[in-house]
């Protein structure tokens, strides 16, 4: 518990990179479950990972794969990846769908954007 603590600490941070959040990773059992951000008694941070949130946060600021990827320096492919495991967990078909989503279920607060 105080290493995840320390972890999440570090990741709020700016600077932190992909191996911090690998690390990060083993500690959380988020995005494991494989069920839906709909399904009942499912909280949204179980569903999606923190980095997850992240770039579904920046989607709804409606940036690019490059911009999202430049902000958290990691590479456009890596954007993909995660904007895939997204559209799945939300059942979106595109970015515009998933930040719908996410708002209707309070995942993003709305008039943050």
């Amino acid at each position: 518990p105080r290493l995840k603590a320390l972890l999440d600490a570090l990741s709020r941070r700016d600077g932190h990179d992909g191996y911090l959040e690998m690390l990060r990773g083993a500690f959380l059992e988020e995005g494991r479950s494989g069920r839906k951000t709909d399904d009942p008694g499912v909280e949204p941070w179980k569903v999606l990972s923190y980095r997850e949130l992240e770039v579904l946060e920046l989607l709804a600021e409606r940036l690019t794969d490059k911009e999202i990827a430049a902000r958290l320096n990691v590479t456009p492919g890596a954007i993909k990846k995660r904007t895939r495991k997204i559209y799945r967990a939300l059942d979106a078909g595109d970015r515009r769908e998933a930040v719908a989503r996410a708002l209707a279920r309070g995942i993003l607060k709305t008039g943050s954007y």
